[in-house]
């Protein structure tokens, strides 16, 4: 490199091995950022939405799959994970290999030959992505009724879904929405079909009308009051 910059330092060769103080200055940034996020996130996974009570139900009462669809972020897997006793995922490269060797093996990795008081729930995430997600799906619940699948991923899975009828009577189809009025209130089912009026906490309806219901920066910004 020709002519550096007047007053500009040494250039740092590529070839250079890392010291153990760029070592340590990379780990305090580590544990800075863990720090600075961890109560965000235990007070995320200890919330429950609305919709965690809503697929318990269902998965308690019905054996047909939970198809969970909505937006990016709007939190579809932290929601489906908290009633879920296995978790595979597609991106997952594991995972993927996994799902990609059929029903037998998938049933194996769940454990589906345990006796158990009631049968598992397993959350399958972004199974979409793969080409011919309906008829691995298919073959599965036709084959193994002692489990109760979620199947989650973007809007497009809704879509996808109406591309043919092999999953005809199989499934019951939730949209998630970001957080609303309605579950800063009450996130329970209801017991009754009119409930008397109740305020919305400040730090709340604030955080609702700056940030929206997305999970992330509603929930933080309700944790810290900003």
């Amino acid at each position: 490199m020709r002519g550096a910059a007047a007053g500009a330092g040494p250039v740092c060769s590529l070839k250079t091995p890392p010291s153990q103080e760029d070592y340590f200055r990379l780990y305090r940034k580590i544990v800075w950022t863990i720090l600075r996020y961890a109560r965000y996130w235990s007070y995320l996974d200890e919330r429950p939405r609305h919709y965690t009570a809503m697929l318990a139900d269902y998965l308690t009462r019905h054996r047909q799959m939970a198809l969970v669809s909505g937006p990016r972020q709007v939190g579809k897997t932290t929601t489906c994970k908290s009633v879920s006793d296995e978790y595979l995922n597609w991106d997952n490269a594991d995972d993927g290999r996994l799902l990609l060797q059929g029903p037998a093996s998938i049933a194996q990795a769940l454990q589906l030959d345990v006796l158990r008081a009631t049968p598992p729930i397993a959350t399958l995430d972004e199974l979409h992505k793969y080409t011919k997600w309906k008829s691995l799906l298919k073959g599965f619940v036709d084959s193994y009724e002692r489990v109760r699948l979620i199947i989650t991923g973007s809007s497009r899975i809704d879509i996808f879904r109406r591309g043919g009828d092999s999953l005809m009577g199989r499934y019951f189809l939730y949209r998630m929405h970001p957080w609303s009025v309605a579950e800063s209130l009450r996130t329970d089912l209801p017991q009754k079909e009119i409930h008397t009026p109740e305020e919305v906490r400040s730090a709340e309806w604030e955080a609702l009308w700056e940030h929206g219901g997305f999970p992330e920066p509603f929930l933080r910004c309700c944790d810290s009051n900003c």
